[in-house]
């Protein structure tokens, strides 16, 4: 339904899809073995210029970079602040839940721990073309609460999209501050369409001033109507009787 409306999901994270026109430029935050990067390549139109980063040092030499595309791939962790100094980052046994939160990478087991350097979305963005739409995309296992705490308003009006992997199912601890940053991003204009409603785990904000004509404001509306209603659906299923 949300395809049939103008969003696609790649590798679990939600795209205002038919948003994306003209010169265009993407930020993968925790990009893994680049499985969203491949899915998103293949649909949407190509980018002007990519920056993935991703902190596990085994996952950045393994990652494929698409031929005929302007890729950059960075060995860092991307954090609120950087200081020039390294971080520890715990390599969790699974490679998805790798993170500088050992709340979040021990869930699964943690191999061990290495120290990687630092990086801001900030440094990131100033990476990219001048005059390109940015759209960021953030599964850092937790490490995105800093980052959105830290971000400055510069950031946000240079971000068209922002796909946020929030990890509170995992950390229970961080539930307050995910509510708080959801509250701060919608008071800084933008519109938030969960995808994955009653969790945290797959969330976009779109900026709205982005969103222009009927047929837009129509899709975004409508996306979020049918996320709203499918995240009450799972609520109602979900709750054990008494």
């Amino acid at each position: 339904m949300l395809a049939a409306i103008g969003f696609c999901r790649f590798s679990g994270h939600l795209l205002w899809a038919s948003g994306i026109t003209g010169e265009w430029s993407l930020v993968d935050c925790g990009a893994n073995r680049g499985v969203f990067l491949t899915r998103a390549l293949a649909q949407l139109p190509a980018p002007r210029s990519v920056v993935c980063v991703e902190a596990n040092s085994v996952l950045v030499d393994q990652f494929p970079v698409p031929a005929g595309t302007s890729v950059t791939v960075l060995h860092r962790a991307v954090v609120g602040i950087a200081d020039g100094t390294e971080i520890e980052f715990s390599v969790s046994e699974n490679c998805e839940a790798s993170s500088i939160y050992t709340s979040v990478a021990g869930v699964f087991g943690v191999g061990q721990t290495v120290r990687v350097q630092k990086t801001t979305l900030h440094d990131l963005l100033d990476m990219l073309p001048i005059g390109t739409s940015i759209v960021v995309k953030l599964d850092i296992e937790g490490s995105e609460l800093d980052v959105l705490e830290q971000i400055s308003a510069e950031c946000l009006l240079r971000i068209q999209q922002l796909s946020v992997e929030f990890h509170d199912t995992l950390d229970r601890s961080m539930l307050p501050r995910v509510r708080h940053l959801m509250r701060m991003m919608c008071r800084n204009g933008f519109v938030m369409v969960k995808g994955d409603a009653p969790g945290n785990e797959d969330v976009l904000f779109i900026r709205a001033d982005r969103i222009c004509g009927w047929v837009a404001t129509a899709q975004v509306m409508a996306a979020k109507t049918l996320t709203a209603s499918r995240g009450l659906l799972k609520t109602i299923v979900t709750v054990p009787a008494t």
